[in-house]
Order: structure tokens, then C-alpha cells, then sequence
């Protein structure tokens, strides 16, 4: 709804915080939202188009990949797998990251247990199980 609803923020913030569990809660069923008279002023245009169309169950999206510092704990297979398998969204995604299944996993090169270091959202973690993940927004400060 363009001016949001009429909330009240928790330390500072209008948005839940999936892996700290703090802001307002989810929304429920039954419950009641009002409209932010504040932007009451603000003009609306019948006819206007999303910038960009969301893709639908069906579509295949198409996104780059620059290869990180730590390349090199994969093996050559892996990173061709990576950019060149297909890649499904799996059920288990949500605001931290896109959870991805691929018929193939990305074997690693290097065994051992990499130190925690800083993430971005869009940065690729992928889990001992192969099947990377993709941080969005609520991705963790830190990961492994």
C-alpha cells in the first residue's frame, strides 16, 4: 500500500529481524491494519506499471555470479556445476537466503572447516551438503 500501514517501530524499525527475532511480529490471521495517513497527500496513478515483472513458478532466472575469495576450496567440476546447472528455489528459503537443490552438489576441494568472516547480501555460503545458499536480505554479520 503506498504510505505503509500505521505501525510502531521496534529500535528504530519497521521490519522483523528473522535471525535476531526481534520487531514487530508476523502478521496473523484476523488481524487489523490501518493505513499511514502521513503520506495521505501522496499521488496515485491508476494506470501505473511495476518497474519489472517478478518471475513466475515456471520461469528460469539468470543471475551473475563473480567468483570469490575462497574459489579455490572447490573443485573445477564444482564451479562448472555451479554456473551451469539449474538451480531450484526450495521451500526452505526465506529473508536470510534462497535455499538452492541441484541434481548435482559442489564437491570441495578442501575439507577442512573455514573461520567465520564477514557476508553481503548476495554472497554464496554453501553448506557441507553442496546445495549452496543465497544471502538475502537478513543474511547473517558472520558465516562459515
Amino acid at each position: 500500500m503506498r504510505g505503509g500501514f500505521e505501525l510502531s517501530p521496534v529500535l528504530g524499525s519497521y521490519a522483523f529481524d528473522t535471525l535476531a527475532q526481534i520487531g514487530p511480529r508476523a502478521l496473523q490471521n484476523g488481524d487489523i491494519l490501518h493505513l499511514n495517513d502521513d503520506n495521505a497527500s501522496t499521488g496515485i496513478i491508476s494506470q501505473e506499471q511495476p518497474s519489472f515483472s517478478l518471475p513466475k513458478q515456471e520461469d528460469i532466472v539468470t543471475l551473475d555470479i563473480v567468483l570469490g575469495p575462497r574459489t579455490d576450496w572447490f573443485t573445477e567440476d564444482a564451479i562448472k556445476t555451479l554456473t551451469s546447472q539449474l538451480w531450484q528455489v526450495t521451500p526452505q528459503s526465506n529473508r536470510i537466503g534462497l535455499r538452492l537443490l541441484g541434481d548435482k552438489s559442489l564437491e570441495r576441494q578442501q575439507q577442512q572447516e573455514l573461520s567465520s568472516e564477514g557476508t553481503c547480501i548476495g554472497a554464496i555460503q554453501v553448506p557441507i551438503n553442496g546445495q549452496p545458499v543465497l544471502f538475502l536480505h537478513d543474511h547473517p554479520l558472520t558465516a562459515r
